[in-house]
């Protein structure tokens, strides 16, 4: 069994964050690991705010709230569903995205990349490292590993200082929390058009 979530990195504060977001959030916790399922957490040796979701159609659901907020602060914006070998990962700023790749290792093509703007030269050697280690492993292993599925990943890391499968140093954490559950009365009032006031 696989993650399935997104991350979002993003050069603000964590409470600037929860009001771009519209995020609920718990007390501060300094030098623990993560205690809910969503989160967000200041990274130590760098000026990226990451956000943490399990729930890895967010930035689907959000893309135009997350361009919107590209236009305050720089964005890298990961899925991952390692279920089906799935990852994408883009820079937002200005209110655009600059660069965006995908992998889709579900699919008939071991090297499949979904290429889409002006990359940074990190970029380049990312690709080229993945794309060998693919390529040899290819020639003669049964059930080769997905060397390109790296590939998003590690270019987001090179800016965020974060991966969703390494250590978790971060220097701080706010648990996201849930938004309070309808009673089962306000959702069939709901559901029949009426209002709870």
């Amino acid at each position: 069994m696989g993650y399935r979530l997104c991350y979002i990195g993003l050069k603000c504060s964590i409470e600037e964050v929860g009001e771009y977001f519209q995020f609920e959030l718990g007390r501060k916790v300094c030098d623990h690991g993560p205690v809910t399922a969503s989160w967000i957490g200041r990274g130590r040796n760098t000026n990226w705010t990451i956000v943490w979701l399990e729930d890895d159609s967010f930035i689907r659901k959000n893309a135009s709230l997350i361009e919107t907020i590209s236009q305050k602060t720089d964005i890298i914006a990961c899925e991952v569903n390692e279920i089906i070998m799935w990852c994408s990962a883009q820079f937002l700023s200005n209110g655009r995205t600059k660069w965006k790749v995908t992998h889709d290792g579900n699919n008939d093509d071991p090297l499949h990349l979904q290429e889409e703007g002006q990359f940074p030269e990190a970029y380049h050697s990312i690709r080229g490292e993945h794309i060998t280690n693919q390529r040899v492993q290819d020639d003669g292993d049964e059930y080769p590993c997905d060397h390109v599925f790296e590939i998003p990943l590690d270019l987001a890391d090179s800016y965020l200082n974060f991966r969703h499968d390494g250590y978790i140093d971060l220097a701080e954490f706010v648990g996201i929390l849930p938004p309070p559950k309808k009673s089962l009365a306000i959702k069939l009032l709901s559901f029949f058009g009426r209002k709870n006031n």
